[in-house]
């Protein structure tokens, strides 16, 4: 009879693999003009921005993403005082897909993006007029679903087939993005003058779990206000208030026994001075990606025990989860104020933290997270406002062994962050929180095609004594004689090594 795969091959099986993993570069440069409304520019001391996340489409055999870039533009403004001035861009960029028939489009390709800024510069040409370019980074990652199928051609008998089953942990990236969640807070006055110059909010996930369908997000959204009064350089402070959220994202496919990482940003914030009181409003965009891991069967090898055949197998690097670190770690670090730029007797108003993971190393057994916390420090002396930028290494060690092949990707948050001018130094305690993903791979052979041919001429005889080489398995024997692997016996237990066996009976 002619074989047909819908006949008597195996079901052909899908499991998620890579389409895309890259490192994507990009600046965005844009030109401003400050309404009248707002105070001339004197100088700029700082501009911090916030990526939201992108749109994603799949076109063109690439990955396309654009979205919006937050800028809080904080300066003096020409009566030395100072001001904010909320701006935006757009951004965009696209990676290449390794697009071919062996992926099953019609299921959907995950994409995810991490981006991240990477500098800013800020020029002013004119009191009310600055450009500000910003250079991105995104790590792309995309995964479709493979299909693994076996090609059968030949006439065999279908009885006659024997197969080598396996199985392998697939791991399934799941992604969810949440509804745009608002929030609010209420903060009284603490002096009727009291102006509110600029606001500044992150969003930190503290935990997650998965249900049937969902993902739980809880977190906190640390806001932090900077106010002062008018002529009064030394009355400027920042308020610090934290606002829990907790919400649900859906999520299909997903299931408890995922483990999870979520992150959080945060979009349109306002703020506003109402009869002693100042009201936030800020709205918040959850993101889940969850790992699950799944058996996925597969044939090893196959045979006839009536035809000679030809087989051709396909390796697979499948990607594995190594491990799910999490946890907080402290930095604190004592400066003398002659390596930095600080003038002594600068008082600190307020500290931006911005950690960065950039590699893993191995220490004596010990996998060592390293990475740089990046501060910028507004100052205030005799006053004058200043801004001080500060770069300091860290290293974290992960509580997990991670061999020798990982690939990290971690979300790192600044909890706390405090700075302050203590005589000649300049001391820094942070609290950072820790989520990475390490990622490894296994190689995973399968039977891709089997050709049958002739059939077997079998000597007479009702056994066979056969003598195992180094390195025979039940299977090879079965396979190099034309028996189904039920037909081996022996007078010791047969198990898949035979390294320990003297001889084996076939029965033939």
């Amino acid at each position: 009879m002619n074989s047909s795969d819908a006949m008597y091959g195996a079901s052909p099986k899908r499991f998620q693999m890579p389409l895309c993993d890259r490192l994507i570069a990009t600046e965005v440069s844009n030109d401003y003009v400050l309404p009248d409304y707002q105070p001339e520019i004197r100088r700029v001391l700082r501009v911090s921005a916030a990526p939201l996340p992108p749109a994603k489409y799949i076109g063109g055999g690439k990955a396309e993403f654009n979205g919006t870039l937050d800028y809080q533009l904080l300066y003096i403004g020409s009566d030395g005082e100072l001001y904010s001035a909320p701006l935006s861009a757009e951004y965009a960029f696209s990676a290449p897909l390794e697009l071919s028939s062996e992926f099953d489009l019609n299921e959907g390709v995950l994409l995810l993006a991490d981006i991240r800024d990477e500098g800013i510069t800020a020029r002013v040409g004119a009191p009310r007029k600055l450009n500000i370019k910003c250079r991105l980074s995104a790590r792309v990652k995309a995964y479709g679903m493979m299909i693994c199928e076996e090609r059968i051609s030949g006439e065999v008998n279908p009885l006659s087939i024997e197969r080598l089953d396996g199985e392998f942990p697939s791991l399934m990236m799941l992604s969810g993005m949440g509804e745009t969640a608002e929030l609010s807070d209420e903060i009284a006055l603490g002096a009727d003058d009291t102006r509110v110059v600029s606001a500044y909010a992150d969003a930190v996930v503290t935990d997650v779990s998965a249900a049937d369908g969902y993902a739980d997000c809880r977190g906190e959204l640390r806001l932090s206000l900077l106010t002062c009064r008018d002529g009064s350089p030394a009355s400027a402070e920042v308020i610090s208030r934290s606002v829990p959220f907790n919400e649900q994202i859906e999520i299909e496919d997903i299931t408890p026994e995922a483990t999870c990482r979520g992150s959080a940003y945060v979009s349109d914030m306002t703020v506003s001075v109402e009869e002693g009181k100042i009201l936030c409003s800020m709205n918040i965009i959850p993101e889940v990606v969850a790992h699950k891991v799944a058996p996925i069967s597969y044939t090893r090898d196959i045979y006839s025990t009536e035809n000679y055949c030809e087989n051709a197998y396909r390796d697979y690097l499948v990607p594995t989860l190594t491990a799910l670190p999490r946890g907080n770690f402290s930095q604190s670090e004592r400066i003398p104020l002659s390596e930095t730029n600080i003038p002594a007797g600068s008082r600190v108003i307020d500290v931006l933290c911005k950690p960065v993971a950039e590699r893993l190393e191995r220490d004596k057994g010990r996998s060592i997270l390293c990475g740089q916390s990046k501060y910028s420090i507004l100052l205030e002396n005799g006053g004058e406002y200043s801004v001080s930028e500060i770069t300091l290494p860290f290293r974290y060690e992960l509580s997990a062994d991670l061999g020798e092949q990982s690939e990290l990707g971690a979300d790192i948050r600044a909890l706390l962050c405090r700075a302050r001018v203590d005589g000649e130094n300049l001391g820094i305690d942070t609290e950072l929180s820790v989520c990475a993903e390490i990622y490894g791979t296994q190689s995973v052979r399968t039977a891709s095609e089997v050709r049958f041919g002739e059939r077997v001429e079998k000597a007479g005889g009702d056994m066979i004594i056969c003598f195992p080489a180094e390195g025979d398995t039940v299977w090879s024997v079965s396979k190099k004689y034309f028996v189904p692997t039920s037909k081996i016996s022996a007078p010791v237990g047969v198990d898949e090594d035979l390294g320990t066996v003297n001889y084996i009976i076939i029965n033939s």
